[in-house]
């Protein structure tokens, strides 16, 4: 019968992991091999959060040592930390193969992660790839209490349970799968040496209590892009928009406000312009000319224009456009991303109910002649004619019965005008006060 070889190691994860690894190999040369899990006072110190200085060199190893001395186990494994570094013929030295040999962090004067000096890099492709392989087999559950520590500063959780919880299901309930490629992805992601290319202006907000990305590694990105600034948000760590939002949103604001396209030109033409002048509006746009369109602003720009000509027609959009000036050309850009690119174009109502909402709003404020073209509009989306009856009826009880009375007399000459209802009856020359459209009659 084979005997079965005792490998003695410390029952801390990493220990035992270290240890698992040559068994493995063991067995895949043709032995049998097990664990044999050994518990050492420094085991316990360490839960006890009691700094290595503070514990000892041997006190790991020693029990280790009295096993092996005793029988309990045939050979021992340990990580070259705790021993000896006098030669031992005892002792075999193995250092297996790394992805990255930089993952050991030698730190001079007990520096710690925090306070590494600038451009440190916390992070090695293979902590990576292994976060990946063991989240995408155990669930990004396993990652919940980890993130607690990194992710919100000292006192948050207390502070504010309910939004730390909300993120905490968010993490929980993200896909395994997903989560891995992330980390996968991540594990070879480094643009540090072409920070130098970036030509937009660049905001770097760090948590000042954050362990992942400390301020020295966003200092890094600042100190490298051309136009880069730092902001350090107080006691905040990781998720400095969730712990501290009013005051990443006013570092945004001013950031924002200081390097839009409108604030370099005005400041330019403030610059240029006589004193007590301010023309800065007129210098930034010569002529009425628009600001310099983006690629995503043109790709608002054309949906909204596609979904104005479904609905009000080719023939409205296309005179609107021929009769645009220099003066109003903003304004007919501004519809056509706003009103039809980032409105009509949102898939939470159907295009029936759209316009139900837009001509209610347009009797409410009593705008007419913008009602009359959605009358049309309406139409084009499929609303009926005894559906449009009824949102008329009841913007009377919302509106007023005056606004819907006009509305009544409206509507009905533009379902003429295209033909849903047949035309007004010719006037009676002896009742000439009969006539069908006239607003004030007994429909009040």
């Amino acid at each position: 019968m084979t005997r079965t070889l005792l490998i003695g190691t410390r029952a801390s994860a990493l220990a035992s992991t270290q240890t698992g690894m040559v068994r493995d190999a063991l067995v895949d040369n043709g032995a049998t091999a097990d664990l044999h899990f050994v518990h050492t006072p420094g085991d316990a110190s360490q839960k006890a959060q009691t700094p290595v200085s503070r514990i000892g060199v041997g006190v790991f190893t020693e029990t280790l040592r009295n096993a092996l001395a005793a029988g309990e186990c045939d050979v021992a494994v340990h990580s070259f930390k705790d021993l000896p570094t006098a030669p031992d013929p005892r002792f075999i030295a193995v250092v297996p193969p790394r992805v990255d040999p930089r993952e050991v962090l030698v730190s001079h004067g007990n520096l710690t992660l925090r306070e590494l000096p600038t451009g440190a890099k916390i992070g090695t492709e293979q902590a990576w790839l292994e976060r990946a392989e063991f989240v995408a087999a155990s669930g990004t559950p396993s990652q919940v209490i980890r993130s607690t520590q990194t992710w919100f500063a000292d006192g948050f959780l207390a502070a504010q349970p309910v939004v730390a919880t909300e993120l905490m299901h968010s993490l929980q309930e993200a896909d395994r799968h997903c989560y891995a490629q992330l980390c996968r992805a991540l594990s070879r992601h480094d643009l540090r040496e072409r920070l130098g290319q970036i030509r937009v202006p660049v905001l770097a907000v760090a948590g000042a209590e954050d362990p992942a990305t400390p301020p020295a590694s966003l200092r890094e990105i600042a100190d490298g892009v051309p136009d880069g600034r730092l902001v350090v948000i107080e006691d905040a760590a990781h998720l400095a928009c969730a712990e501290k939002p009013r005051e990443v949103a006013e570092a945004l604001g001013e950031f924002f406000a200081e390097h839009r396209p409108e604030a370099r030109a005005d400041a330019a033409a403030a610059d240029a312009a006589p004193a007590g002048i301010t023309a800065q509006a007129d210098a930034a746009r010569p002529n009425g000319e628009l600001p310099e369109r983006s690629a995503d602003r043109d790709r608002v720009h054309a949906e909204g224009t596609a979904v104005r000509r479904q609905v009000l027609s080719d023939t409205h959009v296309d005179r609107a456009v021929r009769t645009a000036t220099a003066f109003t050309a903003p304004f007919q850009d501004l519809i056509s991303r706003y009103a039809w690119g980032e409105i009509w174009t949102r898939p939470g109502l159907d295009r029936p109910t759209r316009s139900a909402v837009t001509l209610t709003a347009m009797i409410a404020g009593q705008h007419w002649e913008e009602f009359d073209m959605h009358v049309r509009a309406a139409r084009r989306n499929g609303v009926t004619v005894a559906q449009l009856q009824e949102i008329l009826l009841q913007t009377a009880i919302y509106c007023s019965v005056p606004s819907a009375n006009t509305a009544f007399a409206r509507a009905q000459q533009v379902l003429r005008e295209i033909g849903d209802l047949p035309p007004a009856a010719p006037q009676d020359p002896d009742h000439p006060d009969d006539h069908a459209d006239a607003p004030e009659d007994e429909r009040r």
